[in-house]
């Protein structure tokens, strides 16, 4: 009898959909949305990314920021 693997559905990593949401959000990226380059998206996606990553608060550190726990933790 085989062995079938669990369906992967977006709700299976909520936290990892909300980041994606923020970042489409933050650039102005979605459907439909039109680039003059390759590059330009990939340069504001880069940089938003950073900000994101640095500045969003995350529910399993206390609703601290990567910035703010950075900040906490000794040298």
């Amino acid at each position: 009898m085989p062995l079938f693997s669990h369906v992967r559905k977006p709700t299976d990593n909520g936290a990892a959909e909300i980041g994606m949401w923020e970042l489409k959000e933050m650039t102005g990226f979605g459907k439909g949305v039109q680039q003059r380059s390759d590059m330009e998206p990939a340069l504001l996606a880069g940089k938003r990314a950073v900000l994101l990553n640095e500045n969003r608060l995350r529910g399993s550190r206390g609703y601290r920021s990567a910035n703010t726990l950075a900040e906490e933790m000794p040298p």
